[in-house]
């Protein structure tokens, strides 16, 4: 190799750290300058089933915790088994669109939400992540999403609502009635979810009432007076305490220690 080569590989050389030195900058920012970026977090997040469907209603609530204002983003949600995103989360639509935040400004919304596919049993946490589309750069990264417990579907029935109280099977569907209480033990899910999908309800209750015709029965310790009283009763009576015969159960069943 001659000299004139050995000068012109030290130029390049020179040139290629001249490049780096240059572009370092651009590539990483110091401390200070990260301190000053905005930083989306999820401040909160509510989750309930809807009465009916698959439907959840959430509240959420994205707030800026940087130093510098930060521009309208999107936030995004699924339905998930863990606190922390996984593979086989349930994607939840819509999005939500967050509006520009100052520094330290918040922005709460309800929505309704829908899973894009059925969702089996287990889901138990709706994740939100806040700037899902990464449209900013933030002091940091990591701390955009969040899990809130997703709480169980609860009916409130109201005062005027009709009953159905039958114990017996099978159910007597022709009854216009909004809540039907039946033996839960004497009909399956099929009977349940024939009555859920006319819009009515279903509901069954025993306080403590002991019956030895039920899978549960080894579970009681104790036994109400008036299940001991309907003990007594033939197994073929007509009385309320005798429904247990339709299991062909020995004993009777007592009915005064059921009710809503």
């Amino acid at each position: 190799m001659t000299v004139t080569g050995l000068n012109r590989g030290g130029a390049v050389i020179a040139l290629l750290l001249i490049a780096l030195i240059a572009a370092a900058p651009a590539c990483s920012s110091s401390p200070g300058a990260r301190s000053k970026r905005p930083d989306l977090v999820e401040g909160r997040v509510s989750a309930a089933r809807m009465p009916a469907g698959p439907a959840i209603r959430v509240v959420d609530r994205v707030q800026n915790v940087g130093r510098s204002a930060a521009r309208a983003s999107t936030t995004r949600y699924w339905l998930a088994r863990h606190r922390r995103r996984s593979r086989g989360d349930v994607l939840l639509r819509p999005n939500r669109r967050v509006p520009r935040l100052a520094p330290r400004a918040r922005s709460t919304r309800r929505l309704t939400l829908r899973p894009v596919r059925p969702a089996p049993r287990g889901f138990r946490y709706v994740i939100a992540c806040a700037d899902v589309r990464r449209r900013m750069r933030e002091r940091d990264e990591r701390n955009n999403c969040r899990a809130g417990a997703l709480r169980p579907r609860v009916w409130r029935p109201a005062s005027s609502s009709t009953w159905q109280w039958q114990l017996t099977s099978p159910v007597d569907l022709s009854v216009a009635a909004q809540v039907f209480d039946i033996d839960l033990f004497d009909n399956d899910a099929s009977v349940v979810a024939q009555i859920q999908a006319a819009g009515r309800h279903v509901i069954y209750m025993s306080a403590g009432s002991w019956e030895n015709c039920v899978p549960t029965r080894g579970r009681s310790r104790t036994r109400s007076r008036a299940t001991r009283t309907a003990g007594r009763a033939s197994a073929g009576s007509t009385s309320a305490g005798s429904t247990c015969s339709a299991r062909s159960c020995n004993g009777a069943r007592s009915l005064q220690a059921e009710g809503v």
